[in-house]
């Protein structure tokens, strides 16, 4: 079966650059709530049968967005939630460069050795991932809207990265990967569609990831 990965939308922490993990007070902009519709747009003849989203309201709202268009009501799951960032989430990505430089430069650099103070790990979060897909029946085309550290992953589980080619994975919000789906293999078949973002695009060296 084919599904459809999305990223959720541009928010209004994405844009000042603050962590948002697991904190849910973050909601979109006015350009994510156009990407979402971009998106419903894209999709609109892909025959979705499913759609399951990160309870996250970030995530809601663009998934609610393709709902809308295309009759299909919205499930959500926990294990699609962003990485917990533990101490870092609320916080800008100055305030997180003086107070934990060291954590900050291994993220960037050797992210799967990092964990979060009241957080997680990749690998926790990789763990989250394959619980997913191990019930996940799309019974259909599906979409499942989730965060950039579930992309980023799912991409390097089913093959299409390497794990060190974690931060050069290209994910922006509002674009999504497209796989086909056998039980619990996951084909890659694309990494980033985002044509029908044109003059949607965010800029993702801004935000805090």
């Amino acid at each position: 079966m084919r599904v459809y990965l999305a990223r959720h939308g541009e928010t209004t922490w994405n844009v000042v650059g603050r962590y948002q993990g697991q904190r849910d007070d973050s909601i979109l902009t006015a350009r994510g709530e156009l990407q979402a519709a971009a998106l419903a747009r894209a999709l609109q003849d892909a025959n979705l049968q499913r759609i399951v989203s990160s309870p996250l309201q970030r995530c809601l709202q663009t998934s609610n967005a393709v709902a809308r268009s295309c009759g299909v009501s919205t499930e959500t799951e926990l294990l699609l939630r962003e990485i917990g960032h533990g101490t870092w989430e609320g916080l800008l990505k100055d305030e997180v460069a003086q107070l934990d430089p060291e954590r900050l430069e291994l993220w960037r650099d050797e992210p799967y050795t990092v964990s979060f103070d009241g957080g997680e790990t990749l690998e926790q979060v990789t763990q989250r991932w394959h619980e997913f897909t191990r019930d996940f029946n799309p019974a259909g085309p599906a979409l499942v809207v989730t965060h950039d550290v579930l992309v980023r992953l799912a991409l390097i589980e089913s093959g299409a990265y390497a794990a060190s080619d974690f931060w050069r994975i290209p994910c922006t919000n509002g674009a999504y990967a497209v796989f086909d789906v056998d039980r619990r293999t996951w084909e890659p078949i694309d990494a980033c569609v985002d044509a029908h973002l044109s003059g949607l695009l965010a800029d993702t060296s801004a935000q805090a990831l």
